[in-house]
């Protein structure tokens, strides 16, 4: 059988509660199939309501689709100085994921 193609991932916490982030990479990697987490951060912003999936290096957009049906996240955007080329995709944890 042909080997799984890795996603890499950055998680990024949007939030104030500390942690999340790290939390949140378990969830990742059981439900993505082939998800390598290649960091874990803060995000720029601390006031993200609602967890979304945004574009890295990778910018197929049918994949980030598939992947925030995976999650069930929203697909959104980040600034550009957030960017990193390591990883194909950035998840921003928001307040909705503070009870996991």
């Amino acid at each position: 059988s042909p080997t799984q193609q890795e996603i890499k991932f950055v998680i990024l916490n949007g939030t104030q509660t500390t942690g999340l982030a790290g939390k949140y990479r378990d969830q990742v990697t059981q439900k993505v199939t082939g998800a390598k987490i290649t960091s874990v951060g803060n995000y720029s912003q601390t006031d993200i309501e609602k967890t979304f999936i945004a574009q890295s290096s990778n910018t197929n957009s049918i994949q980030q689709e598939e992947i925030a049906k995976t999650l069930e996240i929203e697909t959104g955007a980040i600034n550009s100085d957030q960017i990193d080329k390591e990883a194909d995709f950035i998840i921003v944890v928001g307040k909705d994921k503070e009870g996991i």
